[in-house]
């Protein structure tokens, strides 16, 4: 029986190729992203390995938990959670104030999409999801889940960094 991954970030960067692994290994992935058309790009990557693409903001509580609720009903199991997404403000969204950065990153970092880019504040989040994982191994440990957190660099095709970046 194929696993069942659902890959936050799963439609650009370092999230697509970590489904794209997951699919040559036989797995079903579930690829989450605000962008539909990117999602959309993403399924036709993927091919049969697509097991259902979600267009969500998982920043936001009451889709994240849409998500899981979606998924559990469909499959009734996921057997590997990424957590990748990134980035900061929803597109259209404005400049967010500082209150809203610093709480919309630590706020997201558990709701399975940590976003950020070009502020403190990410930083700060990434940095905190490292105890946060040790915690989380701690608690599932025991039933043979295990918890990794991986700090990458720049990966060109996320549209992380807006345009701000030249390579």
């Amino acid at each position: 029986m194929s696993r069942i991954m659902v890959v936050s970030g799963g439609g650009t960067g370092i999230g697509l190729a970590v489904a794209e692994a997951f699919v040559r290994d036989g797995d079903q992935v579930v690829p989450v992203g605000r962008r539909a058309d990117v999602l959309d790009e993403a399924v036709a990557r993927l091919g049969s390995g697509c097991a259902l693409a979600v267009p969500a903001d998982l920043t936001d509580e009451t889709e994240a938990a849409g998500v899981r609720d979606l998924v559990a009903g469909r499959f009734g199991r996921v057997d590997v959670p990424v957590d990748n997404a990134g980035g900061n403000v929803a597109p259209g969204a404005g400049e967010p104030s500082l209150t809203e950065l610093w709480t919309g990153d630590f706020r997201s970092a558990v709701l399975t999409a940590v976003r950020g880019g070009g502020s403190g504040s990410y930083g700060a989040a990434e940095a905190a999801l490292h105890p946060y994982a040790c915690d989380l191994a701690a608690d599932l440990g025991a039933r043979g889940i295990t918890v990794d957190v991986i700090a990458p660099g720049f990966v060109d095709d996320t549209g992380f960094f807006g345009g701000r970046t030249t390579r």
